[in-house]
């Protein structure tokens, strides 16, 4: 028996929607049973209030006195791109590459990941399906004077694992100064015994993504991870598997297809890497430091940090107290939305293939100016008034869809360690993209092999992207 996991094996676990090892049907009782058996409770506190974490100068920018973790600081951007080309803001700066780590092991010849109920402060409800290690560098080093996060060791120092995937990846571009983690799934031996902590269960990648049609049971980092997963190399041998099996033909279908399809296209590699680079040429975006008790149209109200006109975020303090942490109790500043937002991935079968409208999206924090995003990335409110129909693309033409059109919509949080309970509906449709008569520079389709092709490499697709990838089914 062998760690050998190849994209064959991993496309096989994608098309598994149950397994023996943890049935389905346990997996929601098995969820609410962590949260009953865990006392979590999470308080509001004024900012100067919270314990370990102190303004620099004269509010200038909030950090922890360990120097450590992260910091909330204030910028100011130019950029020659968009309507708005100058704003102030405050932005989260945590310049330590975190780990998000799957283990991945076969059991029954069917690859299963390791997966842990995991609570953070800011999770809509509480515990949500994580990655087996999710840790930022202070974590696992243990700068808060905890213990280390299980499991740790399979990810730093062994060397008889198998790398399927290690990526850097980006977090949201809006919020974070340049963040990214190292994305990483490691295959152990099949007859390699673990003592399994009951906050952790084995699920196949097709039971991962049934779950994600429900609203905010798979957390982002996990999320984040399985986006990464493609299948390249074995289009004949997996095609002979879903022709086999016997699949309706119905959109799941079309999107195994489609992910492992490489010959069909609209735009090649060419193309697409010619018009990334030439939105990351044409256009600059400039950020310059700036205390925080100078942001423009910002300022500091009853505890907390906010916009006057209360749009976008505002940053808060909370006193957060969870059981079965590292550290059980501590303070720290988290980002507050305004309100939902949504992304929307616009879809279309060129030559039966599905083909993605994907846009460039400049975000203040990115580390290359443009990322991959979706096609649109907007707020509820937005979504909902036809008053935006003009100023952000392609909105009208969503209004036409029908609900046969749409693929998958469902409700999903963003990361709940420094967010507090942002969530994002996630909505794919399908168009006919004859219906486009003007294209945007900054909008490009690519097809759904191209875009997990793309997602190998560092800093292409953004987070809203990569979590709207994660959602397709494929049986």
């Amino acid at each position: 028996m062998t760690n050998d996991i190849n994209n064959h094996d991993l496309f096989i676990s994608s098309l598994e929607n149950d397994s023996i090892i943890f049935p389905n049907e346990k997996i929601i009782p098995w969820i609410n049973e962590r949260r009953k058996e865990c006392y979590t409770k999470i308080g509001f506190k004024e900012l100067d209030d919270l314990k370990d974490w102190e303004f620099q100068r004269e509010r200038y920018s909030l950090s922890h006195k360990s120097g450590r973790f992260f910091s909330i600081e204030g910028i100011s951007v130019q950029t020659s791109w968009g309507f708005i080309q100058h704003w102030d803001q405050p932005i989260i700066n945590q310049p330590e590459i975190g780990i998000l780590g799957l283990l991945a092991k076969k059991f029954n010849n069917i690859v299963h990941f390791l997966v842990q109920a995991k609570i953070e402060p800011g999770n809509i409800n509480i515990v949500q399906i994580s990655p087996t290690l999710q840790a930022t560098k202070s974590n696992y080093s243990r700068v808060h004077g905890g213990s280390s996060p299980k499991y740790l060791e399979f990810f730093r120092g062994r060397k008889d694992n198998k790398v399927i995937i290690d990526q850097l990846h980006s977090e949201q571009g809006s919020r974070f100064l340049q963040k990214r983690n190292r994305n990483i799934i490691v295959a152990i031996e099949e007859n390699e015994i673990i003592n399994l902590d009951k906050n952790f269960i084995w699920l196949t990648l097709g039971q991962l993504k049934k779950l994600l049609e429900k609203d905010n049971v798979i957390n982002m980092d996990t999320r984040s991870i399985i986006s990464c997963i493609n299948f390249d190399g074995s289009y004949e041998k997996n095609l002979k598997i879903i022709e086999n099996k016997k699949f309706l033909k119905n959109q799941n279908y079309f999107m195994a297809v489609s992910a492992l399809n490489t010959s069909i296209n609209i735009n090649n590699f060419s193309v697409l890497t010619s018009w990334l680079t030439e939105m990351k040429s044409d256009f600059d975006l400039k950020i310059y430091q700036k205390s925080l008790k100078d942001l423009k149209l910002w300022h500091f109200q009853s505890g907390k940090l906010e916009r006057k006109d209360k749009k976008y975020f505002s940053v808060i303090g909370v006193n957060v107290l969870i059981e079965n942490r590292e550290v059980i109790s501590w303070d720290q500043p988290m980002i507050k939305p305004s309100e939902d937002g949504v992304i929307i991935f616009l879809v279309t079968k060129f030559k039966g293939i599905y083909h993605f409208l994907a846009q460039a999206k400049l975000e203040a924090g990115n580390l290359d100016k443009f990322e991959i995003g979706p096609t649109i990335q907007c707020k509820q409110s937005q979504y909902e008034n036809k008053e935006y129909d003009d100023t952000i693309p392609f909105l009208k033409l969503l209004r036409k869809a029908k609900k046969k059109d749409y693929l998958f919509d469902s409700f999903q949080s963003e990361e709940g360690g420094r967010f507090f309970q942002e969530i994002n509906r996630h909505i794919i449709v399908e168009i006919d993209k004859n219906e486009i008569d003007f294209m945007p520079k900054e909008f490009i389709w690519i097809s759904l092999n191209q875009l997990l092709s793309l997602n190998k490499y560092n800093n292409h697709l953004n987070i809203s992207s990569r979590s709207l990838l994660s959602i397709i089914r494929y049986s």
